[in-house]
């Protein structure tokens, strides 16, 4: 008997440390804070059977994982483009200089990142030339206008870009806007209705309350993107409000925004079509 609890036991004890080894690797290959890697590792090696009980429980991230895994963005159509431009990037490396080599494929292996040549960019760094800019450029659209933001506020430069963005979708212009719910939490419904109402497409980032629940408050979408007809995109630090403009209590807002044209504007238009297709479940398969 005694020879069969001692089989039993090392049995065990082997599962054990497999199931420890691969709870490690777990944490290794998951994308988190490097810190709480190392906190949950010290955990599972200093605590027997109640590391791993632990991590089961609370480690992993399961309500993360499952609403993005039925969003089905890894399989989404709008990621093929994403693939795409990154096999491209990977011959594109070879013609890079050797001293950016190290830096390209870092790039490219660890997020999956693209090179995009034969681009032009304009670098503005204050709020007014900003907008007169981006307001000119919106002016001009002649097929379709997406707009992404963290935050659009309801007040003077926010109700010029309303009022263009309507002008625009009278014109038969396609307009698509994004905005981050809990970001853009104060902009009004009558700002919102309004643009629906003359045509403008636009919707939330994970929008969370009472009736679905606050699970998803952290879940937040901080891009800055603008494309029009596929030619000219502007990303950077800017929001669509007053403050980077006027500044606020705390004095004035300094944030930078980058106008492209060239192919680096594909890879904007990719970004906004995948968020595009993950908060309305359609894909957009217009030419440009």
């Amino acid at each position: 008997m005694a020879i069969l609890w001692s089989i039993v036991y090392y049995i065990f004890l082997i599962l054990y440390f497999y199931m420890v080894i691969v709870a490690i690797s777990v944490v290794l290959l998951d994308n988190r804070n490097p810190i709480k890697q190392i906190a949950w590792i010290v955990c599972l090696i200093l605590l027997p059977f109640a590391g791993l009980i632990f991590y089961v429980f609370f480690g992993r991230n399961y309500r993360k994982n499952k609403f993005f895994a039925s969003k089905d963005f890894t399989n989404s159509p709008t990621k093929k483009p994403l693939d795409y431009d990154s096999e491209v990037s990977k011959l594109k490396a070879s013609t890079i200089p050797y001293y950016l080599q190290q830096s390209v494929q870092l790039l490219i292996k660890s997020s999956n990142a693209a090179i995009y040549q034969d681009t032009g960019f304009d670098v503005f760094t204050s709020g007014e030339e900003s907008f007169d800019k981006i307001f000119s450029d919106i002016e001009n659209a002649k097929e379709h206008i997406h707009i992404e933001f963290f935050i659009i506020e309801d007040d003077n430069i926010g109700n010029q870009l309303r009022r263009l963005l309507i002008r625009k979708a009278q014109e038969r212009v396609k307009v698509r806007v994004i905005y981050d719910y809990l970001g853009a939490f104060r902009l009004s419904e009558s700002y919102k209705q309004s643009l629906k109402n003359e045509g403008v497409f636009i919707h939330s980032f994970l929008p969370f309350g009472p009736k679905i629940g606050f699970s998803k408050i952290n879940y937040r979408n901080h891009r800055k993107i603008i494309v029009i007809d596929g030619r000219i995109g502007y990303t950077g630090g800017i929001n669509i409000a007053d403050r980077y403009i006027k500044g606020n209590r705390l004095g004035k807002w300094r944030d930078t925004i980058v106008r492209m044209e060239g192919e680096a504007v594909h890879g904007l238009q990719n970004l906004f079509l995948t968020d595009w297709y993950f908060v309305d479940n359609k894909l957009i398969t217009e030419p440009k």
